[in-house]
């Protein structure tokens, strides 16, 4: 199999040197941000940044919360409320995989599931509210690392404002199609990453 990589730097997957997309770039056209301001935009893609990499070090016994930000110290109480309540019984114990880089071989995409519960669940955290249009297609594609469509329950866990909520996009309407919808947005990022480069590669042999 060829050699993974990730770039932290810029959240880039790499494929035995050649770019892939991840499943945030793929599923990019259903998002539209033209009208936020591109200051907001960072400050709240930093503060989503930050709450997965403290639930991401809380789970893996490495985090100092003591030095917590208030606003990511709300974030953590409202995920272990959700943790409490369901992993004494919906997991059965389970060993949960978090924030493990995925790599599909034969469809080329690169992704981080939030965790992983092999054979139960796929669960994504949100610091806004669940969007199923999107949200639906992100969680389909990375169930698609760990088994076929339809063999996960869907879960976003919403961690904004005071409290969490769960939402199960399982049985959403959108379900049974969001994998051809998935793959038809990717086959539409390769063909494209492909008509790049060889207008790239055109321009570079006429200089």
């Amino acid at each position: 199999m060829p050699h993974f990589e990730f770039s932290e730097k810029d959240h880039s997957y790499f494929v035995g040197g050649a770019k892939v997309p991840s499943v945030s770039e793929v599923i990019a056209p259903l998002s539209d941000f033209s009208s936020v301001k591109p200051e907001i935009m960072r400050l709240a893609c930093e503060f989503g940044n930050n709450a997965h990499k403290t639930i991401e070090f809380y789970l893996n016994d490495e985090l100092d919360e003591i030095s917590l930000d208030p606003r990511l110290t709300d974030v953590l109480e409202q995920f272990k409320a959700w943790d409490v309540r369901l992993s004494a019984y919906f997991f059965r114990g389970a060993d949960w995989i978090v924030e493990k880089r995925c790599f599909h071989p034969s469809l080329k995409y690169g992704g981080t599931p939030d965790i992983v519960v092999p054979g139960y669940a796929i669960i994504d955290f949100k610091t806004r509210k669940t969007n199923p249009i999107k949200d639906i297609l992100q969680l389909t594609a990375y169930e698609a690392f760990y088994g076929k469509p339809g063999s996960h329950r869907l879960i976003v866990l919403e961690l904004y404002e005071d409290r969490y909520k769960e939402v199960d996009l399982s049985n959403h309407k959108l379900r049974k199609q969001a994998w051809p919808m998935f793959r038809y947005l990717l086959d539409r990022w390769h063909r494209e990453n492909e008509f790049s480069l060889k207008i790239e590669g055109w321009e570079n042999k006429g200089r």
